[in-house]
């Protein structure tokens, strides 16, 4: 899946809250960013967290606190450095030195203008081969061309390889959530 909104309007908020989801429930979850750093990347799941266990009134705060972040691991690509190419690679370390075998990877920040539905479709094969889920976020401007669904580029020439397509929105009193594919 891939959540697209312009920058600033949640995409890496929607993104934890998915991996908390399945970190509550013990399934390991590697986060790739290439846009935060891992402390801004801690953070929101620090932020996020606070809030769920507020609002469920969790017993126990600090043991599920700490189940969240042995099932975690965070891969911070900053500028251009992350490629299709070096997933295969960190997966093989995790799982060989660490014993983590991910069961969610999630893609915050990839590059989608500049994708082909090749390269997406290896990332496709990568994932699946690892038996994970995949969920990315791709900023898209005000201006972006959409397609008749209202898929916005840069995903829109990549909807065949993609399942899930989400769009945020910011209209000043809340963020909306829509599903395009």
């Amino acid at each position: 899946g891939v959540v697209v909104a312009r920058h600033g309007v949640g995409k890496t908020a929607f993104l934890v809250g998915v991996a908390l989801d399945d970190l509550m429930r013990g399934q390991p979850v590697l986060h790739v960013t290439t846009e935060h750093s891992i402390d801004r990347v801690c953070d929101f799941y620090d932020e996020i967290f606070a809030e769920l266990a507020h609002a469920r009134e969790m017993e126990d705060v600090w043991r599920v606190r700490l189940d969240v972040e042995k099932h975690r691991r965070i891969y911070a690509y900053m500028g251009d450095s992350f490629s299709v190419a070096k997933l295969p690679e960190a997966l093989g370390f995790m799982r060989d030195h660490g014993a983590f075998v991910p069961r969610m990877i999630l893609i915050d920040g990839l590059d989608f203008a500049r994708m082909e539905p090749a390269e997406l479709a290896g990332l496709r094969a990568i994932v699946r081969d690892a038996d994970a889920e995949l969920w990315m976020s791709a900023v898209t401007s005000r201006d972006s061309e959409r397609n008749e669904r209202g898929v916005p580029e840069p995903v829109a020439h990549l909807e065949s390889e993609i399942d899930v397509i989400l769009t945020m929105a910011h209209d000043g009193n809340a963020v909306h959530v829509g599903l395009r594919k």
